[in-house]
């Protein structure tokens, strides 16, 4: 006699994890051992469906040769990231939703496909923690590794400057405005900040003054 698998609370909060994540049944079959039956079911009875929820226009961002790409791939750079390894995560985060959404439009081609997260506030004082996070996250192999070899990368603290050569010359203004729209402000006094690692700053400075 089989005796069925009883999930926990983690096993289920890991298997809807490995779901924003784009995970296919094979894979969370290897990761969790849990019976695919038993996975398939999990995700029916809680309305999600295992088949590929987007189509996603995958190579975006393999030519830069717009403004508008040469933006989100600015803004990518600063408040975006991809997975690590075996995971094709595609991921941006932000406080303002209308970003979320417009990249959405942007990279999505048809159905409701891309999975929006929203985080609510925990009260500690940061942006992000102070404010309602939303969150744009798919699953595609090829846009993973094309941003990767732009230096957007999976862990932040490993990172290098963006690869600046692939944008054309005509468009690196728009990269800028990317980064600023993420990751910086404009004072009181007209000036513009850009918030960025001690790492790396010089390399912001050299890319600045290419465009003066």
């Amino acid at each position: 006699m089989t005796v069925k698998y009883e999930m926990t609370k983690n096993d289920k909060d890991n298997l809807l994890k490995y779901y924003i994540e784009g995970l296919s049944l094979n894979v969370m079959y290897s990761i969790t051992k849990i019976p695919k039956r038993q996975i398939t079911g999990f995700f029916k009875k809680n309305g999600l469906d295992l088949v590929k929820r987007y189509d996603v226009i995958e190579n975006y961002f393999d030519n830069i040769d717009t403004s508008e790409k040469s933006y989100w791939l600015g803004y990518m750079y600063c408040d975006g990231f991809v997975g690590e390894g075996k995971y094709n995560n595609v991921v941006l985060s932000s406080i303002d939703e209308n970003i979320i959404d417009s990249l959405i439009s942007e990279l999505i081609e048809s159905g409701e496909n891309c999975v929006k997260k929203q985080r609510e506030p925990d009260g500690q004082i940061s942006n992000f923690s102070t404010n309602t996070l939303y969150e744009m996250r798919f699953s595609n192999k090829h846009m993973k590794e094309t941003l990767s070899e732009y230096n957007i990368v999976p862990n932040r603290k490993d990172r290098i400057f963006l690869d600046i050569s692939v944008v054309p010359e005509e468009f690196r203004k728009y990269t800028l405005y990317g980064m600023i729209d993420a990751d910086g402000s404009l004072e009181d006094n007209g000036v513009v900040s850009l918030y960025v690692t001690r790492l790396i700053s010089e390399s912001y400075i050299d890319f600045v003054k290419t465009l003066e």
